[in-house]
């Protein structure tokens, strides 16, 4: 493996392995705090809604400095210090002590990891080198601290998962340092701090006022939203048909499994086909998942339904990177990624569970199909944007007056 290409590889495993801990058991810390169930709820929403400033404003600061690393880095130590500080406090002060930490906590945490894909996409073609093939480290470093997490966890009891978060964001701060810098940026103006930052939030607000980019989130956010249901009640539904535990365990991790062997193996699909139909394809074979999903098609079906975890969830997230990589200029990288991640994985997410848990309660199973028809509206807004986007940047065009927007 190459030095750049180790150093991203690294840098892509580090927020993965943070989140293979803290998005299965940070609820549990908090509920093992005295939290309420409706408590919980309202500190962890609470810190999504936050979420929608910072990680936008965290990418802008990020670009406009033209030092992404440093931004990456110093949000995984602020996102350290307030889980350790949380992880000290909490126990003694309760939500009082835990609810302004979160707030700190959360958006931070959030805000690192698109950058690092940002950087990671544009280094793939910077450095020559696959993107899939290295963001496939960030699948197996969450599966792995998952495993590793949950057996630490049976040994000290949940209380342990607060500071077992601040180790993982140090680590995931130090793996960042010798992230390299991108040459397309070594090829873009620098400007004083004050500036740059009036300057690329001018272009976020151009960038925003892209037809395409709105179809392209709109498209992106529809495909990943139809996990709502699997994410928040696959294990339940699985267990109302009747399948164990183990068995459920085995269904998870043959759907990461699928997507890491297309991570591994995607380099030649996502450089020769179009981003469009990457988004398209996922979609699609997203729709025939979730359908299956509705109903109880036996331990052979489920498992089989789990492989297309590749297309429904890989293939889209392919195609959003490249997409990103060509249609966003080098200097609103970070930008452009924080953007998506915000409107697919923040209010889109948040939206779609909210709602569905309110239908899974009448509807239970058959709540999939409407995941189906998520999938579907994706399929039909990516045939549009591949209608609308001719494959290169947003900005390669100039105004009457021949200046770039």
């Amino acid at each position: 493996m190459g030095g750049e290409r180790l150093r991203f590889s690294l840098a892509q495993a580090a927020p993965a392995a943070v989140g293979g801990v803290y998005l299965p058991f940070f609820p549990l810390w908090l509920s093992g705090q005295g939290l309420s169930p409706s408590q919980v709820s309202l500190t962890l929403a609470s810190a999504m809604l936050l979420r929608v400033a910072v990680g936008p404003a965290a990418g802008i600061v990020a670009d406009a400095l033209g030092d992404r690393r440093r931004v990456a880095i110093f949000c995984a130590l602020a996102a350290a210090l307030a889980f350790g500080l949380m992880a000290a406090l909490g126990p003694l002060f309760g939500l009082a002590a835990i609810l302004p930490l979160v707030l700190l906590a959360i958006p931070m945490n959030s805000a690192a990891g698109p950058i690092i894909e940002a950087v990671t996409a544009r280094g793939a073609i910077d450095y020559r080198f696959d993107y899939a093939a290295v963001r496939l480290w960030g699948s197996l470093a969450f599966v792995v601290t998952n495993y590793l997490g949950g057996l630490a966890i049976g040994f000290t009891g949940a209380g342990a998962v607060a500071w077992m978060v601040c180790g993982l964001l140090v680590v995931c701060a130090v793996a960042i340092v010798p992230l390299p810098a991108l040459p397309s940026d070594r090829r873009t103006e620098r400007k004083a701090a004050g500036r740059a930052v009036q300057r690329i939030f001018s272009e976020t607000r151009v960038l925003l006022r892209q037809p395409v980019f709105l179809l392209f989130l709109l498209t992106v956010t529809f495909a990943q939203t139809a996990h709502a249901v699997f994410y928040a009640f696959g294990a339940m539904t699985f267990r109302s048909f009747g399948y164990s535990d183990s068995y459920i365990g085995i269904l998870r991790a043959i759907g990461t499994l699928a997507e890491v062997l297309l991570f591994a193996f995607g380099g030649q699909v996502m450089r020769t086909v179009p981003a469009t139909a990457l988004i398209a394809v996922g979609a699609g074979l997203g729709a025939l998942r979730w359908v299956g999903m509705a109903f109880d098609v036996g331990p052979v079906g489920a498992l089989l339904l789990q492989v297309f975890h590749a297309a429904s969830f890989g293939l889209v997230h392919l195609g959003t990177m490249k997409f990103l990589s060509r249609a966003v200029p080098t200097r609103l990288a970070a930008t452009g990624q924080s953007l998506f991640s915000v409107v697919a994985y923040g209010l889109g997410m948040s939206i779609v569970t909210y709602a569905s848990g309110l239908i899974y309660e009448a509807a239970g199973a058959r709540t999939y199909l409407l995941m189906a028809a998520l999938s579907l509206v994706s399929l039909g807004l990516s045939v549009a944007l591949a209608r609308a986007w001719n494959g290169h940047s947003l900005f390669a065009y100039r105004n009457r007056k021949g200046v770039l927007p």
